[in-house]
């Protein structure tokens, strides 16, 4: 938590989140939708969409079943769109040397502990990333182009693709049944 009072920009910033929020969580609402098939998950974890602020990202979450090998209980799926102008989440070296400054879309089949997955080799596809083990793919937001909703149709329609590719990489590694 920042120990600073926002300023004038800040509010404005706010201003503009509140009257468009509905719309973002409605994207995010749908986005998971598109990616929630890739893993299993027990009612007894949440679906969570939340502005992370300390990652600099609007994001849709929720944690998996436990995964006995490597035995984890905080593995989850997320899907968002990541600022990095705002945070940097990821590193250049985590991310192939690559270092974006424009939003991305992205998913993440991830653990709350870094290095969980080193033993579990390979990627769904190619273009897929290993930040901390985990399992990444981004695309630029300006990539998905035209009106609202014909961009929301892209950015789902790109992400049914990589939850269609993550799923069975995942049953092959053991990491989901």
């Amino acid at each position: 938590m920042s120990n600073q009072f926002p300023d004038t920009n800040a509010m404005a910033a706010l201003q503009v989140f509140l009257s468009q929020g509905a719309a973002m969580e409605n994207l995010l609402d749908r986005m998971w939708e598109e990616v929630a098939g890739a893993v299993n998950s027990s009612n007894m974890s949440a679906r969570l969409i939340e502005a992370e602020l300390e990652f600099g990202r609007f994001t849709a979450s929720r944690y998996v079943n436990r995964i006995e090998q490597p035995a984890t209980r905080v593995a989850f799926l997320m899907t968002g769109i990541w600022f990095p102008e705002a945070k940097d989440t990821w590193t250049a070296a985590e991310l192939d040397g690559q270092q974006p400054v424009e939003a991305q879309v992205f998913l993440l089949f991830g653990d709350d502990k870094d290095n969980v997955f080193r033993d579990i080799n390979g990627v769904p596809e190619a273009g897929w990333l290993r930040p901390c083990s985990d399992f990444l793919c981004l695309k630029p937001l300006h990539e998905f182009s035209g009106s609202p909703d014909e961009r929301a149709g892209l950015i789902l329609e790109w992400l049914g693709k990589k939850a269609q590719a993550l799923r069975p990489f995942l049953i092959e590694k053991g990491l989901v049944a």
